[in-house]
């Protein structure tokens, strides 16, 4: 009986010689079939998700133009130093940094140099002393700043004690189209009295500018 049903098997196995290996168990083709059927649907997935990813990516980079931001102050050593020099149309500068992405802000010129075309926030705060020196008779704080864009006045700000013996802060922010390679400084607006305020243990005088994009 072994033998018959052996004998049987290989005649079998010969007739399908010409088909192949999975034409034998319709079953398992069946279920490959099957198989390749959710392979190709789920590739179409991943190419789409590809391509989704490649144009939010390139949204990224057009929104964000790589990463542009600055953050300075004077110290108390140049408030008093250009409290003593500032005349009118002096540009203002800002000797120390906190942060400096991109690199677009000296400390030497004071000037911002916007690394990349794009919109950007400018942000600065002006703190004014009644006195002319530490210890010296009081007197009235005044100062007036202009935000500049290349030749271009872009902001203003008044500060003012308005009472002898005082010291008072004035905040300006600013939002504003900037073309690669253009200057955005501070500069003095005329005659001042008082001198600036810009003490560790007492309040900063700061000018900071962001790229909000591009």
């Amino acid at each position: 009986m072994k033998v018959q049903f052996l004998i049987f098997f290989l005649v079998a196995v010969r007739c399908q010689a010409t088909e192949s290996v999975l034409d034998l168990f319709p079953e398992f083709k069946q279920a490959i079939g099957g198989l390749q059927t959710r392979i190709d649907g789920l590739q179409t997935r991943i190419d789409g998700l590809e391509r989704e990813n490649k144009v939010l990516k390139a949204e990224v980079d057009r929104l964000g133009g790589g990463n542009v931001a600055f953050s300075s102050y004077m110290t108390e050593a140049s408030a008093n130093s250009q409290s003593a020099s500032l005349t009118t149309g002096s540009t203002i500068k800002f000797d120390r940094t906190e942060t400096n992405y991109g690199n677009g802000y000296s400390r030497s010129t004071g000037k911002f140099t916007a690394p990349s075309t794009g919109v950007y926030g400018f942000s600065w705060t002006f703190c004014v002393d009644s006195r002319t020196s530490d210890g010296g008779a009081w007197k009235y704080g005044e100062y007036g700043t202009q935000l500049m864009k290349g030749n271009s006045v872009i902001g203003l700000l008044h500060a003012d004690t308005e009472t002898r013996g005082d010291d008072a802060c004035s905040t300006g922010f600013v939002i504003e189209y900037v073309s690669k390679g253009t200057e955005v400084y501070l500069r003095n607006i005329y005659d001042h009295t008082g001198k600036i305020l810009s003490k560790m243990n007492q309040t900063r005088t700061t000018f900071s500018g962001w790229k909000l994009y591009q």
